[in-house]
């Protein structure tokens, strides 16, 4: 695996870390919002409050909204001014085509991905390897809020199972007797 190769998941190992920064209540149940492969939020699941569930999902929403282009273009230019020696075939090409990147990643994310490229690789990376990276924390997070509204729905779920669910002690007098009448004759006609 080449050097480069080595960088980026570095990088991208890093930065799955940093995706709760900016949101409190997810980092507080960051663990339960890191998916699992092959596990489903199901009956059998612990669930984050509902509460936290919304707060989570209304932080994570905010930050998914793309950076503006003023900052995409910034965080593009600390990217590149980064690399004292880069060969590029057109300057200007390369750096519309980080920005069209970080112009389609919230800006946090880019931040980060800036950082963490600039720490990790010795050589300016391709546009290629930024998408990756950038799409790695953003891919973490969409999964983090899927999993939070996941809970929010078993929460619903949940609560209308016990709303409609109906105690036998819980019957009057006369549904207790329907009750056993239907029992009994379904068993004398299995018999």
């Amino acid at each position: 695996m080449s050097e480069t190769k080595l960088a980026l998941q570095k990088a991208a190992a890093g930065m799955v870390a940093k995706q709760f920064t900016k949101a409190p209540t997810a980092y507080q149940n960051r663990s339960m919002l890191t998916p699992v492969a092959g596990t489903r939020v199901d009956e059998w699941t612990r669930l984050i409050s509902v509460s936290d569930c919304r707060k989570i999902v209304s932080e994570l929403s905010g930050l998914l909204i793309p950076a503006n282009l003023e900052t995409a273009a910034r965080q593009a230019e600390v990217l590149i001014g980064s690399y004292p020696e880069r060969k590029m075939a057109d300057e200007n090409i390369f750096v519309r085509a980080v920005t069209s990147i970080f112009n389609e990643t919230p800006p946090d994310i880019g931040f980060y991905a800036v950082d963490e490229l600039t720490r990790a690789c010795k050589w300016l990376p391709s546009r290629a390897e930024v998408v990756d990276v950038c799409s790695e924390m953003l891919n973490e997070r969409k999964a983090a809020l899927r999993i939070a509204t996941d809970h929010l729905e078993e929460h619903m779920k949940r609560g209308k199972e016990k709303d409609t669910a109906v105690r036998y002690t819980d019957l009057t007098e006369q549904q207790k007797s329907d009750f056993d009448l239907t029992i009994s004759s379904s068993i004398r006609s299995m018999s």
